[in-house]
């Protein structure tokens, strides 16, 4: 795979969002950028997982700096509500669990860390199932695969066998399938049908952003299309100038083909201070920010609001002192 292809999907994502954002990113991309920093190169072969306690400090401090976000984003950084768990939607789990799969080559890998990833924000089936066949279908574009992609999706749908999944991967459930609301069992089979007879032309509606890339619809709403048409030469990714999102690009390559050192993203201890107790001019280490300095900052008795300059860019931190119950 090239680092051409790895450029394409996600700067189209990226600009997408940017577009679609007045020309701001919003918590989309910054999601996607927390994903591939916290990717870590296993020791024992070529691949990348996600480091999940960098994973959940860079989550804490996303919250002080977000431009938008989502009910199950928002709940799997405090303490968690089953309900917005099991039942609300996370319009982030397609876009952020590319970059696990541009950096993996072996399939196994990709997908185990991508369902651990969906499971960390969402316990909702039907994300699961979406969420995996578009990993799929993504790894399989990127990786050049020959292959008839609608009859291998159907494949691995099918051996999908729920009893090797709860025994794999129940343990990365933030709430114990048990406490599901309803029958786990039943559901989990129901939303396996609803998929297979949508690959089947059968159901439509019900994974839209599936339908859209297996079925190669024109015009296709979401980001995720456009990044599937950006590989595949459909459609032309309108660039703009930013050579931050850029280098991300540049560094899954990197992590992609073996070429960093594990060690040199270890982070032995974090030393993680409190932002808003800096003043202008301030200097200081922050572990996620690296070097900081603090360039703007406002206060009244409601909140406060701080500019941070870091080697990654600019920062707005906003904290409210009154918080909402």
């Amino acid at each position: 795979m090239s680092q051409e292809k790895i450029e394409e999907f996600l700067l189209a994502i990226f600009n997408e969002d940017f577009i679609n954002n007045n020309k701001e990113y919003s918590y989309i991309s910054q999601i996607i950028v927390i994903t591939i920093k916290s990717l870590m190169p296993l020791e024992d072969t070529i691949g990348c997982a996600i480091d999940y306690e960098r994973y959940e400090k860079e989550l804490k401090l996303w919250y002080y700096y977000r431009n938008g976000g989502n009910k199950p984003l928002l709940n799997s950084i405090s303490t968690l509500n089953e309900s917005i768990y099991w039942e609300e939607f996370d319009d982030t789990v397609y876009e952020r669990i590319a970059p696990i799969i541009l950096v993996n080559s072996e399939w196994e890998i990709a997908k185990e860390e991508a369902i651990k990833n969906i499971l960390y924000t969402t316990g909702k089936i039907p994300l699961l199932f979406e969420g995996l066949l578009l990993s799929k279908a993504l790894f399989l574009l990127i990786n050049n695969e020959d292959t008839d992609m609608l009859n291998t999706l159907k494949e691995e749908i099918i051996n999908f066998s729920q009893i090797d999944f709860i025994k794999k991967y129940s343990k990365y459930y933030r709430i114990p399938t048990e406490e599901f609301p309803g029958n786990f069992t039943v559901e989990f089979e129901k939303c396996k049908i609803h998929v297979i007879n949508t690959l089947n032309t059968l159901n439509k509606g019900d994974f839209p952003i599936l339908e859209e890339v297996i079925f190669k619809k024109e015009n296709g709403k979401s980001s995720y299309w456009k990044g599937i048409q950006s590989i595949v030469g459909r459609e032309e990714t309108k660039k703009y100038e930013d050579y931050f999102y850029e280098s991300m690009c540049d560094y899954l390559y990197k992590l992609r083909k073996g070429y960093i050192n594990p060690e040199a993203l270890k982070i032995k201890k974090y030393y993680l201070p409190d932002i808003f107790s800096f003043n202008i001019g301030d200097e200081f280490f922050h572990t996620l920010l690296n070097k900081s300095k603090v360039i703007e900052r406002k206060e009244s008795k409601d909140y406060i609001e701080i500019y941070i300059q870091s080697k990654s860019g600019i920062y707005k931190f906003f904290k409210n002192k009154r918080p909402s119950k």
